[in-house]
């Protein structure tokens, strides 16, 4: 009846108005909402037994939370989470760019019911060596074992083999004592000749694992060794190149595949805010 009377003005109007309480689920205090900082973070919807249910990051918290309770989308999946959210926390941070690090942290930890991206195994790959007992020191791709520490990984089974084999060819190294080769052998290479190939190809390989630090004014995130340390801030007094005194100040993290992959779309997309460290 409004619409047939002209009375699109008025709906719009309606829908304009900064009143949410209207929107927001039915056991959550409005003032939950209200009281959100308007700052990077993560957040976290609990159930009546404070069970964490969602994981989100946004770089502004209460503009992000209050999304969630508006629009048309009336799915099976959201209105059971609309009708499960008893309260609302949430973790400020010093950027963006480490809020998205820390919700994929938390979501790993948590593995909270409502969200579905970043909750697959990961399964990892990695280069092992060891020596056989010939005396060679051999070089082969296996699943990434909780105990053993390989001497890189890899999410792709098919990226291992490329390293593997441009470790091959640059260092010159006997496919078949890498398992590249499955065919029978019948000359072998000297041992000792051939083992010091091996170790400058693994000193190669942990060349490139630079240690380095994104820095964002007084937000860090470390990297040591190619591998993700942590993150946090730290006095703008300490030099990045006093990597223990930095550490100190930073929370160590697990690192996991999309970390990895986030740290470097970020230092292709942002160089000037990486600072290598010899």
């Amino acid at each position: 009846m409004v619409i047939q009377n002209n009375g699109e003005r008025l709906i719009k109007e309606m829908l304009k108005k900064d009143n949410h309480g209207q929107t927001l689920p039915a056991h959550l205090p409005e003032k939950q909402v209200m009281g959100l900082p308007q700052k990077p973070g993560v957040y976290y919807f609990h159930d009546q037994k404070d069970k964490v249910l969602y994981v989100g990051k946004a770089k502004n918290l209460k503009k992000r939370v209050i999304s969630h309770f508006t629009g048309l989308d009336i799915s099976k999946k959201r209105q059971e989470l609309l009708r499960t959210v008893y309260r609302i926390s949430y973790v400020e941070c010093p950027t963006e760019f480490i809020a998205s690090l820390f919700e994929s942290v938390e979501i790993k930890r948590l593995w909270p019911i409502h969200n579905k991206s970043q909750k697959r195994f990961e399964q990892v790959w990695g280069i092992y060596q060891f020596e056989d007992n010939r005396g060679y020191i051999r070089l082969g791709i296996d699943k990434k074992r909780k105990h053993l520490q390989p001497i890189a990984c890899f999410a792709l089974l098919a990226d291992a083999h490329r390293m593997l084999w441009k470790l091959v060819k640059m260092h010159d190294l006997h496919p078949a004592l890498c398992f590249l080769d499955l065919t029978a052998q019948h000359i072998w290479p000297d041992v000792q000749e051939y083992n010091q190939r091996v170790l400058a190809a693994l000193q190669w390989v942990a060349e490139q694992k630079e240690t380095f630090v994104i820095r964002d004014q007084s937000a860090y995130v470390l990297v040591e060794n190619g591998v993700f340390y942590g993150m946090g801030t730290a006095s703008t007094d300490i030099g990045v190149h006093e990597l223990e005194a930095l550490k100190e100040q930073l929370t160590m993290y697990p690192e996991n595949e999309v970390i990895r992959s986030m740290i470097r779309n970020y230092t292709e997309r942002y160089p000037s805010k990486v600072i290598r460290i010899a």
